[in-house]
């Protein structure tokens, strides 16, 4: 009997060491969830605390459901990430730029610039895509503002951040991102800073794009074709449950800029609703936002940043052999994809001054 005994404990000792020996042996994107609070600061010169990535090394938690991208466009990359709060006194204290960096490099590193969506002004709503893009060496900026007060971004983005960090900030390559409202934002900025940023190199990438920057011809031009730097890449994104904004903004957005076709590509992702680049469900992202939405931001980062010519090629390859996920990407739009416009919150029917655009393409 006590034989016996003394084989069940060893069995049960080894059992639980190696549980625990396994604990430890954490891959990258094997992340657990941030309870790290805000680190508050403000303009006045002060030095900024930074508040700064713990380990595990990305703060973050996933849906395990389906597997994670490992060696491809979408895997996280090898950089610990730190980031920064700054209290933009423009709006009364009431909203932070927070500046996302790579640790441990010693050079100046491109620069993202990602725009919230509507009345979405927490960086902690798009915590996965922004620890994602630092992660493969890029400093990345959260701006946000009150959705009626944009003309206050320029100064943000020149003050807050170019200028703050100036010393971290490779001007001469930049990436813009943007989620609904945040993305029309993407197109005004990019032409905004064309003598400041991207000589080398930039990109846009929309996620589900609406009109809100396109209601005054302040922003963009009315006129059909609206001009880019020659030397942008182009990702316009749009999602088959997002009854939210109309398609068709993206059809126009894509087909009616000066970019030539190789420059840009038109992605539709099936089973993603508008806020598909944000957590949900407890979780920060799952294997269905890292193919669909990091694998096409990695690869845009990759030529760009990289000049890696086949970079696109090569993301569609991915697209194709995976046997999870085949959003579409091309240099067309099926119109079977389009709903009838009534279906939509914000559709080409209502005013602003691209809705004959928005209305031409033929759906």
């Amino acid at each position: 009997m006590k034989s016996l005994l003394y084989i069940i404990f060893l069995t049960i000792a080894f059992i639980s060491c190696s549980h625990s020996g396994n604990s430890s042996n954490t891959t990258k994107n094997e992340i657990s969830k941030d309870t790290t609070p805000y680190t508050s600061v403000d303009n006045s010169g002060a030095k900024i605390a930074p508040n700064e990535a713990k380990e595990p090394k990305f703060p973050l938690i996933y849906d395990k459901s389906k597997p994670l991208l490992r060696g491809s466009y979408g895997e996280f990359g090898s950089y610990d990430v730190g980031y920064e709060d700054i209290v933009n006194h423009r709006y009364s204290g009431r909203l932070i730029t927070r500046f996302y960096y790579p640790k441990g490099i010693n050079k100046k590193a491109p620069l993202v610039l990602f725009f919230s969506g509507w009345g979405i002004n927490n960086p902690d709503s798009y915590k996965a895509i922004l620890y994602f893009i630092a992660s493969k060496g890029v400093n990345v900026a959260f701006v946000t503002c009150p959705d009626s007060d944009v003309k206050q971004i320029p100064s943000t983005i020149r003050e807050d951040i170019l200028e703050r960090y100036k010393d971290k900030i490779d001007r001469s390559l930049v990436g813009f991102v943007g989620h609904s409202s945040g993305a029309s934002y993407t197109f005004w900025i990019a032409r905004e800073f064309k003598d400041e940023l991207g000589d080398k190199g930039r990109f846009i990438y929309t996620l589900a794009s609406d009109y809100t920057i396109f209601y005054e011809d302040y922003y963009i031009p009315a006129k059909k074709i609206i001009e880019l730097p020659l030397n942008t890449n182009l990702i316009i994104q749009m999602y088959s449950n997002d009854m939210t904004t109309d398609l068709r903004i993206g059809a126009d957005l894509f087909y009616n800029n000066s970019l030539p076709l190789d420059k840009k590509d038109f992605m539709f992702v099936f089973g993603l609703s508008h806020d598909g680049c944000m957590g949900k469900n407890g979780y920060d992202f799952d294997a269905n936002m890292q193919r669909s939405i990091f694998r096409p931001l990695d690869a845009l980062i990759d030529k760009t940043f990289n000049n890696n010519q086949n970079a696109i090629v090569e993301l569609k390859k991915e697209i194709k052999d995976d046997p999870y996920y085949h959003p579409y990407i091309g240099k067309d739009i099926p119109k079977s994809y389009i709903k009838d416009s009534s279906l939509y919150d914000f559709s080409c029917s209502q005013s602003h001054v691209r809705d004959k655009w928005c209305k031409e393409n033929g759906f």
